[in-house]
């Protein structure tokens, strides 16, 4: 989806180094999608990665000098980003960190630690720690696409450890998914979706609405300072179609009683 972005060259987000994880038949794929319009789904996904970039360059610039990226992936941001004296911490499953390694070859030089971890086992900041993170420093946390596939207790836990390893001047940058209102046909078959997540191996086990958002995750320790979901963050980026209501994207900082 970022690279089909990337593609249709509108503004939204620009990843030149997407294309090196697909293969040649889905890069073909992108081209063909890149032509059409972008279903609710992959309209998101792009205004999600640009409103997480707009929020980690504005925190670097602000003095943070370690971004955590929490469930790696296939991330391009140590290299798309400038960012001088700042240490990225890759948090993954070893087989993905070593898999996206080999992808991506000798490109550029960004000061980057690849933490393997298995989240299901591994302790985090132990693991962290041993990697040189500096809690008593200011942390960019991205955490992406990844809670709506945890319990409500497991993001409660990580929510509230990231902020026991955060100082001041740390940010949080994640999204949540909700169950959408209305009664129309396109929102009961929105409701329906995490079934048919469920049936692929991906099955959507945690949401909050957007109202609620800010105060369940302010009893976690974070403050939300930015928050953006359906049209206003199509709206935002001038998207040409309309992303997926059931998504929002939110900038959060810790909490001071």
């Amino acid at each position: 989806m970022r690279h089909v972005a990337t593609r249709r060259r509108d503004g939204v987000l620009h990843d030149p180094l997407a294309a090196r994880f697909l293969s040649p038949p889905l890069r073909a794929t992108a081209r063909v999608a890149a032509r059409l319009p972008a279903d609710p789904l992959s309209a998101y996904i792009p205004l999600r990665h640009r409103f997480i970039d707009d929020h980690l360059t504005a925190g670097i610039r602000a003095g943070a000098r370690q971004v955590v990226l929490l469930g790696t992936g296939y991330d391009s941001r140590p290299w798309r980003l400038e960012s001088p004296g700042v240490t990225w911490y890759e948090v993954d499953h070893p087989a993905t960190l070593a898999d996206r390694t080999r992808r991506l070859g000798h490109t550029g030089s960004p000061q980057r630690v690849t933490v393997p971890v298995d989240f299901r086992h591994d302790p985090l900041h132990e693991r962290l720690a041993s990697a040189g993170h500096r809690s008593e420093e200011p942390t960019v946390w991205v955490w992406e696409g990844v809670s709506m596939y945890l319990s409500r207790d497991q993001v409660a836990d990580c929510l509230e450890g990231l902020r026991a390893h955060s100082a001041p001047g740390s940010h949080l940058l994640l999204d949540l998914w909700h169950r959408v209102d209305g009664d129309g046909l396109r929102d009961g078959l929105r409701r329906a979706l995490p079934s048919f997540l469920e049936l692929i191996g991906e099955p959507v086990r945690f949401g909050v609405h957007p109202a609620d958002a800010p105060h369940w995750l302010l009893r976690r320790g974070w403050e939300v300072r930015d928050l953006a979901h359906g049209a206003a963050l199509g709206d935002r980026y001038a998207s040409r179609w309309p992303p997926d209501p059931s998504m929002m994207v939110l900038h959060t900082v810790p909490h001071t009683p």
